[in-house]
């Protein structure tokens, strides 16, 4: 869903809990997803996981975001 801000989607993910200091190291690549959670957050925004995938430059500049 385009125009969420990281705290809407939180909340959208986990509800019960804070999740944003956890989504926004994600975001930062500073923490590892689990599949998991790929697929809680692909639910919260309405798309499929294989779209929080998809890497759309080379594989080069998804090595340095630290995506491995």
């Amino acid at each position: 869903m385009k125009g969420m801000t990281i705290v809407e989607l939180a909340g959208r993910v986990h509800p019960d809990g804070d999740f944003y200091s956890h989504l926004s190291r994600i975001e930062l690549g500073k923490l590892a997803c689990s599949v998991e959670t790929i697929f809680s957050i692909a639910h919260a925004l309405q798309i499929k996981p294989s779209e929080l995938l998809e890497i759309e430059d080379s594989w080069q500049e998804a090595v340095n975001y630290n995506i491995h």
